[in-house]
């Protein structure tokens, strides 16, 4: 398992896990994350099946990320 520590909630979420995607498509994509993460409480957990990753909230403005030893960018 790999996990990444203390990342931005409103950073460009969906430019790090997909490639391929318009500008709007990754738009979407970061408005939906921050709003998902935005309704969890501190420690909560979003977990996205389709790139096998977990994400767990820190704080109020940060992330952290848990994934399998491989992670899939289409």
């Amino acid at each position: 398992m790999k996990t990444t520590y203390f990342k931005d909630i409103s950073g460009n979420w969906s430019e790090d896990h997909y490639t391929g995607l318009t500008k709007e498509q990754h738009k979407i994509n970061n408005k939906w994350f921050q709003t998902m993460m935005e309704t969890l409480y501190v420690h909560g957990f979003l977990y996205v099946p389709d790139i096998s990753t977990t994400f767990v909230k820190k704080s109020e403005k940060c992330y952290y990320t848990i994934t399998p030893d491989m992670t899939r960018k289409e």
